[in-house]
């Protein structure tokens, strides 16, 4: 939908790699900071991953934590802010600006 989809995380030294698709092909990224993706479904087993009973992984030893977007109040934010997404996506298609 926006051109690049995380397909897959695993733990790489102190961060995080992720295998990204993009439209010219697979790439696997580095990353040591916090990435979030906040949707209205449970894509954690897609991601080779197992979802915790306490709805947060975590996958380095510094600050990457992924929510899952059905478990706990993380959940409760992704899912709202997926319906926000939806809604302004299908208020821009009846709004025209300028």
């Amino acid at each position: 939908r926006f051109g690049t989809e995380v397909i897959r995380l695993a733990p790489h030294g102190a961060g995080v790699s992720a295998t990204l698709r993009t439209p010219a092909g697979e790439t696997v990224e580095g990353f040591d900071a916090v990435l979030f993706c906040g949707g209205r479904t449970s894509r954690l087993p897609e991601l080779g991953l197992t979802p915790p009973p306490s709805g947060s992984l975590r996958l380095s030893p510094r600050t990457w934590v992924v929510g899952d977007a059905r478990l706990g109040s993380l959940g409760q934010a992704c899912i709202a802010m997926g319906d926000g997404l939806l809604a302004a996506g299908e208020i821009s298609g009846i709004i025209r600006w300028g």
